[in-house]
């Protein structure tokens, strides 16, 4: 302050006083600074309706308006007109805010007439129409939250089609790939010089219809599909022989390219070079999709195992029934196989904007990471198996709540036999009706009991207010709160259910590497750092396995939560060297 011109040393009464005000600042906004007294600010500022407690006012707007204001019957409105539009003014109003745009059908149901074009015809749609014309649109505010949520989940289906029609095509050109070469070797044990180029005619009528088509296939055509119309003309039915009981002599002197049969063409092709190519696996390129990511998925992140065929493995279901604590089973029926599968590629998406906000840049690559992208199936699955995920995951947006409420599951309070489990635990507003955060409990001589505990001491410290955003605004009613003003609730008012638990003497199928019945996948590199980490530690290799799995349970049910009530600002994993982002000086 003296730098500023503020000399104070001197008046020891004077400054005092400041000190006092400054000390009283946080109360007296709490006390005046009310939800009412701001508003009416506003109101009486002409800024904001008085009704609605919304912008734009009606009267204040329209009155810039010459047909609104204007009292010539030519050009002014009709008292009908102008009632109507203002009855309808806000409802209208919280659509645009809600949706970023009115439509034609909004407008139809609150009675208000369409647009017109310059002579007088009315618009019978929402024109122009395309994506390129979205600006044009009348009503619609292109940067609003709804409707960039709208572009970006369509860019996610569009991304979702392309993966998976890339996907049958790999797939199917890898099987064509590997029966040609099952047939080829078989062809060659006919031949004497070891050369598929000798191989006689008579051996091709071995193989059946479909094989000699895949060798055929390989020589002649680029992708998944066999062109036969381009072998043998429309409607021409190409067979393996032009008769039954044919012989290859017979066969060798009647074909030809155009009068084929598969055994001729298979035959004339023998030593033709390969034209179909093997594909690269494809990708899921959610990432691609957010903005400030700087890596990218691998091929190595793709698992073969899917969701569904995590839940249509009974050794699976049951793997989890018998090593999972703190949650109930239900049973497996085709909308919880198809829900588990929508899920994945959205725990995807809020997996790669979680680490472009939380994760320090040098961690984006780190090993904890490929884990996690391992294993979203596995969890996707279990959280439907065990009833924690809402019905439709189809109809969530980016940053919707995917969990359902405690009230309409099968969640579990944490008592004293749960409290002595290791695992993941929630965080339940019930004063709010929300979820606020996930956590974390496993390691030497922490379990989810001693967690919670330690949670309740530290909502008393201002020490960790200070330090945590989930202390400040969910302080302990006992606490001498400096945080009022930002405070959400009370520590008081929240419910601790249980995730997902292990019980440390029971964890051979959590630990399990490559069974039918491992519940999760762990990766040669994923096992070696494991490794070094439990060497290093002077721990089991398997407490070091349970460690990681607490911490994956606590990141994908924090996905889960609704953006907008979340209090986590960590990305867990830091007990194995994940790092949180730094906040720039500007913030």
């Amino acid at each position: 302050m003296r730098a500023a011109g503020l000399n104070l040393d001197g008046n020891y009464g004077r400054k005092n006083g400041l000190i006092d005000l400054l000390a009283c600042i946080p109360k007296i906004l709490e006390e005046h600074a009310t939800w009412e007294a701001v508003t009416k600010g506003f109101v009486l500022g002409g800024m904001i309706d008085p009704k609605e407690l919304q912008h734009p006012v009606w009267n204040n707007m329209m009155s810039c308006n010459r047909r609104w204001a204007s009292a010539q019957k030519e050009r002014g409105l009709s008292k009908e007109v102008k009632d109507n539009c203002r009855r309808q003014f806000q409802a209208m109003m919280k659509i645009q805010l809600q949706n970023g745009q009115v439509t034609a059908e909004d407008m139809l149901a609150a009675g208000l007439p369409r647009d017109t074009l310059p002579n007088g015809e009315e618009i019978q749609q929402n024109k122009p129409s395309g994506s390129h014309a979205e600006h044009m649109q009348y009503a619609k505010n292109m940067n609003s939250e709804f409707q960039r949520k709208k572009r970006h989940e369509s860019r996610l289906r569009k991304a979702e089609g392309k993966y998976k029609d890339d996907l049958d095509e790999f797939k199917c050109i890898e099987k064509i790939l590997t029966r040609n070469k099952k047939i080829e070797e078989e062809l060659l044990r006919t031949a004497e010089s070891g050369s598929i180029a000798d191989v006689p005619l008579a051996s091709f009528m071995k193989p059946n219809a479909d094989d000699l088509r895949d060798f055929i296939h390989c020589r002649k055509f680029n992708g998944k599909t066999f062109h036969q119309t381009k072998l043998y003309g429309f409607e021409k039915k190409l067979n393996k022989t032009l008769a039954r009981n044919q012989t290859a002599d017979e066969i060798e002197a009647e074909c030809s390219f155009d009068r084929p049969c598969l055994v001729w063409l298979a035959w004339k092709l023998r030593a033709e070079e390969l034209v179909l190519k093997a594909r690269q696996q494809p990708v899921l390129q959610v990432s691609n999709l957010q903005s400030s990511l700087s890596f990218v998925t691998t091929p190595d992140e793709i698992v073969a195992k899917s969701a569904s065929d995590c839940l249509r493995n009974s050794k699976w279901v049951e793997a989890v029934e018998t090593s999972i604590k703190g949650v109930a089973i239900c049973s497996v029926d085709d909308r919880m196989i198809h829900n588990a599968d929508k899920m994945v590629p959205l725990m995807m998406q809020r997996l790669n904007s979680l680490i472009s906000i939380r994760v320090d840049e040098k961690c984006h690559k780190h090993i904890t990471l490929a884990f996690v992208r391992d294993n979203l199936p596995s969890v996707a699955a279990q959280m439907c198996l065990v009833g924690h995920v809402v019905s439709s995951v189809e109809t969530s947006l980016c940053d919707d709540r995917l969990l359902v409420l405690p009230s309409r599951s099968t969640f579990l309070k944490i008592n004293d036999d749960l409290g002595k489990l290791e695992g993941c635990y929630l965080c339940y507003d019930r004063e709010k009706d929300k979820w606020i955060r996930t956590g974390f409990a496993s390691g030497l001589s922490t379990c989810l009991g001693s967690r919670i505990k330690k949670h309740q001491q530290n909502s008393l410290s201002m020490t960790e207010m200070r330090k945590s955003r989930f202390y400040r605004y969910y302080p302990s009613m006992n606490a001498s709160d400096n945080f009022g003003r930002i405070r959400n609730g009370y520590f008081e008012d929240l419910d601790m259910y249980c995730a997902m638990a292990f019980d440390l003497r029971n964890v051979d199928q959590i630990c399990s590497v490559d069974g039918d019945d491992s519940l999760f996948v762990w990766s040669k590199e994923v096992m070696d750092f494991l490794k070094k980490k439990a060497k290093s530690a002077d721990v089991p290799l398997k407490r070091m396995q349970t460690t990681a799995v607490a911490y994956l349970w606590e990141i994908c049910y924090d996905l889960m939560l609704a953006k907008n009530d979340n209090m986590s600002d960590s990305p867990g994993f830091e007990g194995l060297g994940l790092r949180v982002k730094k906040k720039s000086s500007k913030n």
